[in-house]
């Protein structure tokens, strides 16, 4: 039995911010936080958010939080005079998803399973959870958590081997854990690339009259990169940590990596025509450009989303899909090859074809 993605709805942000404004942002936190003294830390970081101002590849961010449009640190809803806590951080995440949930679900619930898909929030009851509840709803409700950027294909690929209908939310509110103390240079990366976003997608196997038509997806993990991506819990707030071998293992893995999985579907390069690129950062998507030696325009849709939305972890693949089917020249009949990254270091594979 075939299954497509009938629906895929992006949601819109409260605040889109320039990207310049935002590292002026974090830089005016430093030097609070410091009270206009910063030490040598503080200034070398200082001197790197400089360095970033002014890079094309990202125009400006969408979040939630009105908090990076000012400077009134005695206004902030969360990053005030003290470093906010983990608790405060949940109660905004289960706010907005609570929101985007009643955002994207407005009607009835027809689908037989929900799916709820994060790594920056989890409240129990979740969202969906409170949604089906209050629609006195039959469906089931599932969480996907803590996968990180990748999570949005083997989401779908659960979702399509159920025995009936599904819909998935994706909510990532990265904003919620900026690190604005942070000073190293992992941790100004990480502060420059993240943002916020939402979608909804329906499995069903019924033939839309536009969708996707899935066709498949595998991921590895690779061995000895335990310690290359990582996303955890602390004290107040989740952390990431990066290492520059991404890219380089990117560039020595991903080209097998693609050419066995497309194997697997009786499919090689050449019969793939347009690519969505988990964005995680434009050195991760000119690395993936390399490995499989893209003409130019191949990372187009994911260079867009990128622009002017950031990474929104396992929500971004879900925005370029959209960007996909408003494109004309993704005609019927297009393969479509996904590929995302997470913490293992996980390599995150599926492709899709539009009908």
């Amino acid at each position: 039995m075939n299954s497509y993605l009938s629906k895929i709805r992006p949601a819109a942000m409260p605040y889109a911010v320039a990207q310049s404004d935002t590292l002026r942002w974090l830089m005016a936190r430093i030097l609070f936080r410091a009270e206009g003294r910063p030490d040598p830390e503080a200034a070398r970081a200082l001197n790197l958010y400089e360095r970033l101002i002014g890079n094309p590849r990202i125009r400006q961010r969408q979040v939630i939080l009105e908090d990076v449009l000012h400077t009134r640190w005695a206004e902030m809803e969360l990053y005030g005079a003290t470093q906010p806590t983990l608790a405060a951080r949940m109660r905004i995440f289960e706010r907005e998803a609570d929101r985007l949930a009643n955002e994207l679900y407005e009607g009835a619930i027809d689908e037989k399973y929900l799916i709820q898909i994060s790594c920056t929030g989890y409240t129990s009851p979740n969202a969906l959870q409170k949604l089906v509840s209050a629609k006195e709803s039959h469906a089931r409700v599932w969480h996907i958590g803590h996968m990180g950027c990748y999570a949005s294909i083997p989401a779908l690929s659960m979702a399509t081997q159920l025995d009936g209908p599904a819909s998935l939310m994706f909510v990532e509110l990265c904003s919620l854990h900026l690190d604005s103390d942070g000073a190293s240079a992992t941790q100004i990366v990480v502060n420059s690339l993240f943002a916020d976003g939402a979608a909804r997608i329906d499995v069903t196997s019924e033939k839309p009259s536009d969708g996707f038509l899935w066709c498949g997806s595998r991921e590895r993990v690779l061995p000895q990169s335990l310690d290359d991506m990582t996303w955890t819990l602390g004290s107040n707030n989740f952390g990431m940590t990066l290492s520059r071998e991404v890219p380089r293992k990117i560039l020595g893995e991903l080209r097998k990596f693609v050419a066995d999985f497309l194997r697997s579907l009786g499919m090689s390069l050449e019969d793939v025509d347009h690519f969505a690129i988990h964005p995680g950062g434009p050195r991760i998507v000119e690395a993936v450009a390399e490995a499989l030696e893209l003409g130019p325009g191949k990372t187009r849709h994911s260079d867009a989303v990128l622009q002017v939305r950031g990474n929104l972890s396992s929500c971004s693949l879900p925005y370029i899909w959209s960007e996909l089917l408003n494109d004309r020249e993704v005609r019927p009949g297009s393969r479509v090859l996904s590929l995302a990254f997470g913490p293992g270091l996980t390599f995150a594979a599926s492709v899709m074809e539009r009908v």
